[in-house]
């Protein structure tokens, strides 16, 4: 070993140790009891009206989803549109026709109040979240009404 080098800790360096490791544990532990309990439900919107039947609530759902919407349902829509609901990888648009496919380039959203928006077929997807996501605009309620 080299001349000076020792293991002997002193009482600051323990002291130190001590406390990096109750803060690091107090910030996971925090983080964990954050999203404990926020409601992650996914609602899809069409010419801005809320499809009651299209709710899905991502903390109990226990295997990835498929919901179609049927163009002879919703006679606006060019076509078919499917949006595709997993638990771990969020939402996303899926095998859609329309002129431009922003919506299903956005590819996979796990991030609370974020929207999947598809203007040619005028739906909304997004996972509506009970505490909100730390991108939150204070005072923006989320809706967007246009008047035709």
């Amino acid at each position: 070993m080299h001349k000076g080098f020792s293991l002997k800790f002193k009482v600051f360096d323990i002291f130190v140790i001590v406390f990096t490791l109750l803060a690091s544990t107090g910030i996971i532990l925090g983080v964990m009891l954050k999203n404990k309990g926020n409601e992650r439900i996914v609602r899809i919107y069409h010419q801005n009206a809320l499809i009651e039947n299209c709710q899905v609530d991502l903390n109990t759902l226990t295997q990835d989803m498929e919901i179609v919407l049927k163009k002879e349902d919703y006679p606006k829509l060019i076509a078919d549109f499917t949006i595709q609901i997993s638990p771990k990888k969020g939402i996303r648009v899926h095998n859609i026709e329309c002129y431009d496919h922003t919506c299903e380039n956005m590819g996979w959203i796990n991030i609370p109040n974020l929207d999947i928006i598809c203007i040619p077929n005028d739906v909304r997807v997004v996972i509506e979240s009970s505490k909100g996501s730390g991108d939150t605009i204070i005072g923006f309620d989320g809706g967007v009404d246009y008047a035709e």
